[in-house]
C-alpha cells in the first residue's frame, strides 16, 4: 500500500465526497472518484472518435479532445 500526502485543502474537498462517514475511507472516496473519471474519459473518447471520423479540421476540435486523439 502506498502513502499519499495531500494538502489540507484537498483533504477537505475529499470529505465532501464521503457518503457514509462510518464506512468510507480516503481510499474508497478516491476509488469512487477514479471510477467517475474513467467513465467520463470513456465518454470523451467516443466523442473524439466521432469527431475524428468526420474528419474535422483540428482547429475545430477542443484541446481536451485533441489530447485524447494524440
Amino acid at each position: 500500500m502506498k502513502t499519499l500526502q495531500i494538502s489540507d485543502e484537498v483533504y477537505q474537498q475529499l470529505l465532501a465526497f464521503v457518503i457514509d462517514p462510518f464506512e468510507d475511507t480516503a481510499d474508497a472516496v478516491i476509488a469512487r472518484l477514479c471510477n467517475v473519471a474513467s467513465k467520463a474519459k470513456d465518454r470523451w473518447s467516443h466523442l473524439a472518435a466521432r469527431q475524428r471520423d468526420r474528419c474535422l479540421d483540428p482547429v475545430d476540435i477542443p484541446p481536451e479532445i485533441q489530447e485524447v486523439l494524440a
